[in-house]
């Protein structure tokens, strides 16, 4: 991936600062910004299986991404021990990436929200997502819908 300068606003970035972006090639798989917090965390809370989790993720010099899990939950915790390590493709390429490999899922369930709060906090550490938006939401959410009865 090579890296170009974006500045002033664009690709939703607040006036002033400097990222570097990515433009993806075959030969690189690191994404990292000039200006680095320290890491990003995304707080999980499942209430269909009343189990909690932390995802942290954590931009590498090298340009990869350390992931830490903490969770309640004995499964959820043996895919944390799993998955230590993403690349910026990881979090690019939904189709291929290692957060959703069965070997590395193990038992999570497919409603699980912890590999969703990967990509999440990846795509935040990454500057993809902005922290003004984050602090502004605040927190996305799932409902059940049933129909009056």
């Amino acid at each position: 991936m090579n890296f170009s300068r974006k500045r002033l606003g664009q690709s939703g970035q607040r006036l002033g600062q400097t990222y570097f972006c990515p433009v993806l090639t075959a030969e690189d798989k690191s994404c990292r910004r000039l200006f680095h917090r320290m890491a990003s965390t995304v707080d999980v809370v499942m209430q269909s299986c009343d189990r909690k989790a932390r995802v942290t993720v954590s931009m590498r010099e090298d340009g990869d991404l350390d992931v830490s899990i903490e969770s309640d939950c004995d499964v959820v915790r043996g895919y944390g021990e799993r998955l230590k390590k993403i690349t910026a493709m990881d979090v690019y390429d939904f189709e291929n990436s290692i957060i959703n490999k069965n070997e590395i899922r193990g038992q999570l369930t497919t409603t699980c929200l912890v590999p969703i709060a990967v990509y999440n906090a990846a795509f935040l550490e990454m500057g993809m997502m902005t922290e003004s938006l984050a602090r502004k939401k605040g927190k996305n959410s799932i409902q059940f819908v049933f129909p009056d009865s």
